[in-house]
């Protein structure tokens, strides 16, 4: 089935109503056979919903990073000052610097996320 609403004087499909949701009062278009009976109100919660959820995904994907790339700093950090083993102190910057890079990919990768659903309408895989 394929939803249609109307904002203002103009109809969306379903993919579109995520978009119009966040910029202002979506209302349902004329009704036709083929249009579902799902409330406007509740697609809207729903987005917001989904929206909430990506944007806390977002903050906790960055604090990870950033505590990541703190500890990447600090060891380079003693590294620079002597106080870490050449051997063991490499390999411990090697690792830290594997998971600030792996922290980083995740945070990107939900920002995109985050951009499709809130900028571009975009529902998440």
């Amino acid at each position: 089935m394929r939803l249609l609403w109307r904002m203002g004087g103009s109809a969306f499909s379903e993919p579109s109503i995520i978009a119009a949701a966040a910029s202002g009062v979506v209302q349902p278009a004329a009704r036709s056979r083929s249009l579902s009976s799902v409330a406007p109100r509740s697609i809207m919660n729903s987005v917001l919903d989904l929206k909430h959820i990506w944007l806390s995904r977002l903050d906790a994907a960055r604090q990870v990073h950033e505590e990541a790339a703190r500890e990447l700093d600090r060891l380079v950090g003693e590294w620079d000052h002597g106080l870490l083993p050449d051997s063991s102190g490499l390999e411990l910057i090697r690792q830290a610097r594997r998971r600030e890079h792996s922290a980083l990919d995740e945070y990107v990768r939900v920002l995109r996320t985050c951009t499709d659903l809130v900028v571009h309408g975009k529902l998440p895989e």
